[in-house]
């Protein structure tokens, strides 16, 4: 989490991970680029790219190689 602003509570472990989050919270990213451009809340994320552009996403689980790699739900 390095660009990203007002991520509150949440871990990123790994190469990039969650480094454009924005206004997140409670999120878990573990892999390079897990939850990388996330804007949604409560979601984990393990694995290369999983739920790599979460755009507005809650409550979401996923694991694996760029699983739920665009999630957008509005």
């Amino acid at each position: 989490m390095t660009t990203g602003t007002y991520n509150y509570a949440s871990v990123a472990i790994g190469n990039e991970a969650m480094t454009a989050a924005n206004n997140t919270y409670y999120n878990v990213a573990v892999g390079m680029y897990a939850l990388r451009v996330s804007t949604g809340s409560y979601n984990m994320g393990i694995g290369y790219g999983a739920l790599y552009s979460n755009s507005s996403g809650y409550y979401n689980s996923s694991a694996g190689f760029y699983s739920m790699l665009y999630r957008d739900w509005e």
